[in-house]
């Protein structure tokens, strides 16, 4: 016989059921329970749990792990028809649009549901919350369990009494009705715990329809009866609305101690209601759990969990192996034409080049030709070259003033002042702007010492090195600005661009190749500096250039 427990973690307590079982006995070795204190971490509880497992005499076993309660979360998808192999897919993508996790690892797996009609694919989505789920993982290993399983507890009642389950796939949802003369019986599984029930309805051994809902712990059989009278027809109302047709039914009890309930029930109901004994009950005797404070149906689901798992039967969910997507199939046809396509377009590209090369060193040949013939003409054009070129150093030097005056523009104010929420008390005014060369001398206006430092942080963004001045926190330079500053602003020579730079490139001509000489563009400029000295008006240095802004008014707008 092979050993295995169960474990159910709660907020503040785990209960643990161990059992023996094979393919026809179980028999329950002891069922425990602990208490967690509030805040407890999970190494801590771990250690709490491993205490009560070694009291049972065991450890080191195979854990499966009940997720119960607020433990996992439920959810009905209806989905169009698809092949099995995409369902996983689409169920993740639904799943993630109604706020659950659709996790491919852990912590989410879904149950396709049978149905009749063809017209759509029905799944019962299970979600654990990722923090909980994890946390009961750590625990297990704290308290040396190895999980292998992890199911919700409502399908501890069908293991309980051995009613073997199994998902539909596309080929049952298809063509199930037309395999039958009649109505299938519907076998309803009914489980009732301390404080909860559900009802698996199961076809040939297809799960149809799953429900959990709360009951009275403190309730008589009579008010019990009543309570699950009212659920049942709820269930059968839902199988009838499924199957297009009334449904045929038979309600199994969980439990040789529920003869009272199953009386009860088919008195009131229109279907038959059967007892049905759990695997380790042998008649009326039940088993020694070696806790008699802890009622059976506390611990039978997780025993029938644990029974199925050590009997080696395949369970329908488990948040610990979810279904993925197939893996999709294997690629070596596509490789192989892949590479075959690679290798004639390996040799049709070296054809290519030798035929280029060919081309180009015949071009060459032709080129060298006529620069022998140009060779003359080059030495003349040389000396225009040299001169173009310190024209153009010469013009490199002088600033662009109006990309500069942009620059500052853009800079300066924290939003365009066409914005609602203007920040009105973080504006900067520029009262002189003076440029030598790539350096800036600015004399600014603030509302307050904040904007200063604002101000700077924006132009040190725009590759641009800030070095502050004179700071006049009282001077008033304008209405409604309080401070007064000067900046020395110059490149950033660390920054990787230079926005001015970019902006004030010299752009070829069209048809003109950059960084080549225009000769006739060096020509005409060249004769236009004859004419102009020739008419003794000598340019204006540029060196240095001075540009004031005066403020006038103190409303930014």
């Amino acid at each position: 016989m092979t050993r295995c427990l169960t474990i159910e973690l709660r907020t503040h307590s785990a209960l643990v059921v161990v059992v023996d079982a094979d393919g026809e006995s179980c028999r329950i070795v002891g069922v425990a329970e602990t208490a967690f204190d509030e805040g407890q971490t999970p190494a801590a509880k771990g250690a709490r749990l491993q205490g009560v497992v070694e009291k049972l005499g065991v450890s080191r076993l195979p854990a499966v792990v009940a997720l119960a309660g607020d433990g996992v979360q439920w959810q009905a998808f209806q989905l169009p028809p698809c092949p099995d192999d995409e369902l996983p897919l689409l169920v993740r993508m639904q799943a993630q649009r109604d706020g659950m996790s659709g996790a491919d690892e852990q912590g989410f797996d879904y149950l396709p549901l049978a149905d009749d009609s063809g017209s759509h694919r029905r799944v019962l989505a299970f979600d654990a919350p990722a923090r909980r789920f994890q946390e009961a993982l750590a625990i297990c290993e704290a308290a040396r369990l190895k999980p292998v399983r992890a199911v919700p507890t409502s399908f501890g009642w069908a293991a309980a009494i051995r009613v073997p389950l199994h998902a539909s796939n596309q080929q049952d949802a298809g063509g199930a009705a037309s395999s039958h003369d009649g109505p299938v019986l519907t076998q309803l599984i009914l489980g009732i715990a301390v404080d909860e029930a559900s009802v698996t309805a199961v076809r040939d051994g297809q799960v149809t329809l799953v429900r959990r809902f709360k009951v009275s712990a403190d309730s008589d059989v009579q008010s019990l009866a009543l309570a699950l009278n009212g659920e049942l027809r709820r269930t059968a109302l839902s199988l009838t609305q499924a199957d297009g047709a009334a449904a045929k039914l038979e309600v199994l009890v969980v439990g040789a101690d529920r003869r009272e309930l199953a009386a009860e029930l088919q008195d009131r109901l229109p279907y038959p209601v059967v007892v049905r004994p759990t695997r380790w009950e042998h008649g009326d005797q039940l088993p020694d759990p070696g806790d008699a404070a802890i009622a059976p149906p506390r611990w039978a689901p997780l025993a029938g969990l644990a029974a199925a798992f050590a009997a080696g039967e395949p369970t329908v969910v488990d948040l610990l192996a979810p279904r993925r997507p197939q893996e999709p199939p294997s690629r070596t046809r596509l490789i192989v034409l892949a590479g075959a396509a690679a290798a004639a377009l390996a040799l049709w590209t070296g054809w290519m080049a030798y035929v280029n090369v060919r081309d180009e060193r015949l071009a060459a040949d032709a080129a060298a030709q006529q620069l022998d013939a140009m060779a003359p003409r080059l030495e003349e054009l040389a000396a225009v070259e040299a001169e173009a070129a310190e024209v153009q150093a010469w013009l490199d030097q002088t600033p662009n003033l109006l990309a500069t005056l942009k620059m500052m523009s853009e800079e300066l104010r924290p939003l365009p002042l066409d914005v609602d929420a203007y920040p009105v008390d973080d504006d900067v005014i520029a009262t002189r702007i003076v440029a030598s060369g790539a350096q800036l001398t600015l004399q600014a206006a603030a509302r307050r010492d904040a904007a200063v430092r604002q101000a700077e942080d924006r132009l040190r963004t725009a590759a641009r090195r800030v070095n502050r001045g004179a700071v006049d926190p009282n001077a008033k330079p304008a209405p409604d600005y309080q401070v007064a500053f000067t900046e020395l602003v110059e490149p950033d020579p660390d920054a990787v661009t230079f926005p001015l730079a970019k902006e004030d490139a010299v752009k070829p001509a069209p048809g003109k190749t950059p960084g080549k000489l225009d000769v006739d563009s060096a020509r005409d400029e060249n004769q236009a500096r004859k004419e102009l000295e020739e008419s003794d008006s000598d340019p204006t240095p540029q060196d240095e250039v001075q540009a004031t802004a005066n403020v006038v008014g103190g409303d930014p707008s």
